[in-house]
């Protein structure tokens, strides 16, 4: 159950990422910081999505550039 659930959540972090040229890639990248500030925030609580937030963003900002290509 566990798996098909992070497999699920990738499946539509790709479908979000659509419209980047590397949509498995930019998924890929925004489910590792979702799935690390899950396990981090038992130890740094909000903390841990703030600085998945800001990952996050760059991640979607380097990938800015590719869009539509």
């Amino acid at each position: 159950m566990v798996l098909e659930h992070k497999s699920l959540l990738r499946d539509y972090l790709t479908e979000l990422a659509a419209e980047y040229a590397d949509p498995r890639g930019v998924a890929a990248q925004i489910h590792i910081m979702i799935e690390g500030a899950m396990v981090t925030s038992s130890l740094l609580g909000a903390e841990a999505t703030r600085q998945a937030r800001d990952g996050i963003c760059a991640v979607l900002a380097a990938a800015e550039g590719s869009r539509g290509k």
